[in-house]
């Protein structure tokens, strides 16, 4: 058994980490490092090393030989993770600036600490921003629920390490349940309001499920399911689809119509994971890094950056959320009694939609 206080590794690595993996690329400095430190949160989680980065105990010194390690007491999977991680975060550095920070620690969480010092906004109204795009997160029709739930842990380990809000497991369950599109997962969010305990491996089983009957449902449709692996399972697992219909060419007075049978003209939507652009994947990927399609981290829209994005910005409200055994209260009942109780003002309806919406957003905070 190790020393208390020494980190475990948890489970160990799964398979998954052990593969090759591109970690996304800290390019621009302070502004890239907000929406890059969270993707790399997300992908660090999905690959069993996130505990690394955001997790509680000593972790192993990567400078010192296993060895010595050993006789101080950490387990050969708290070394691998942490040495997985070390390598992680170091392949996803680029400047010598940045390098010359992690080559100055003893360990990765030490680093990321320290690239956060030199990068990650530490005004209020970052962390205001970043509960707002929390709060107000709704997981996108055809995208897996599963990305959604990593997207929002990533969420709550950037408040927390930032000194912001402190949202437990369960707030984030609920919060992703309250996002789920409507009437595709109208069933499942009343199955998993009633579950309790309500844990991570009961909530991706759910959503699973739920999305590979979906997803066998739009490919029944000619559509796809967007997002990762699922574009494959839309598909005939190879990316390629064909349009229903689309096998034979018709025919008319006797002669073949212009289109060439078995020909699918459609037009693929699919997006490159490594330079943005559609219409091809990232394995088939030959654009130029000149020729990136930029991705704003305001609005997560393509072909600009938050300096040009149109999104209008607005206060957000900050609220503290303390680890405690009481039932959750979802964002969408909070917002909705907030609202009631705006509209009993007489002056409510002579505000704008900005005002109406800070007002709302102001007795969330003091009431809830």
């Amino acid at each position: 058994m190790a020393p208390k206080g020494l980190f475990t590794g948890g489970g160990g690595i799964s398979k998954l980490a052990a593969s090759h993996v591109n970690p996304p690329q800290l390019k621009k400095g302070a502004e890239q490092y907000p929406g890059w430190r969270q993707d790399m949160i997300v992908q660090a989680g999905i690959l069993d090393i996130g505990d690394v980065f955001s997790g509680g105990g000593v972790l192993p010194d990567i400078n010192k030989p296993q060895t010595a390690l050993l006789e101080q007491g950490f387990s050969y999977a708290a070394i691998r993770k942490t040495y997985l991680a070390w390598n992680f975060l170091s392949a996803a550095l680029t400047t010598e600036t940045d390098k010359a920070i992690l080559r100055r620690c003893t360990n990765p969480r030490e680093a990321l600490r320290q690239l956060d010092a030199a990068y990650l906004p530490e005004t209020q109204g970052a962390q205001q921003q970043l509960f707002r795009e929390f709060q107000q997160y709704q997981t996108p029709r055809k995208e897996n629920p599963v990305a959604s739930l990593n997207k929002l842990m990533g969420m709550a380990i950037m408040m927390q390490q930032g000194g912001g809000a402190t949202v437990n497991d369960q707030f984030v369950f609920a919060r992703l349940i309250d996002s789920l599109p409507n009437p595709e997962y109208e069933v499942t969010k009343q199955t998993l309001s009633v579950v309790q305990p309500l844990t991570r491996d009961i909530l991706v089983q759910q959503l699973s499920t739920r999305f590979n009957l979906l997803t066998e449902e739009w490919r029944k449709e000619g559509e796809k399911g967007s997002g990762g692996e699922q574009a494959y399972i839309a598909g005939d697992g190879t990316g390629k689809g064909r349009q229903a219909g689309g096998g034979r060419g018709s025919k008319s007075n006797g002669r073949g119509s212009k289109k060439k049978a078995g020909t699918d003209d459609r037009v693929d939507h699919r997006r490159c994971f490594r330079c943005n652009h559609r219409g091809h994947r990232k394995p088939d990927c030959t654009t130029k890094e000149e020729d990136f399609l930029e991705q704003c981290d305001t609005c997560s829209g393509f072909g600009h950056n938050s300096e040009k994005c149109a999104t209008p910005t607005e206060e957000a409200c900050m609220a503290v959320v303390e680890h405690a055994n009481f039932a959750v209260v979802s964002f969408e009942e909070q917002y909705d009694r907030a609202e009631e109780l705006c509209k009993m003002d007489p002056s409510w309806e002579k505000l704008t939609e900005d005002e109406k919406e800070a007002k709302v957003q102001e007795v969330v905070t003091e009431s809830f």
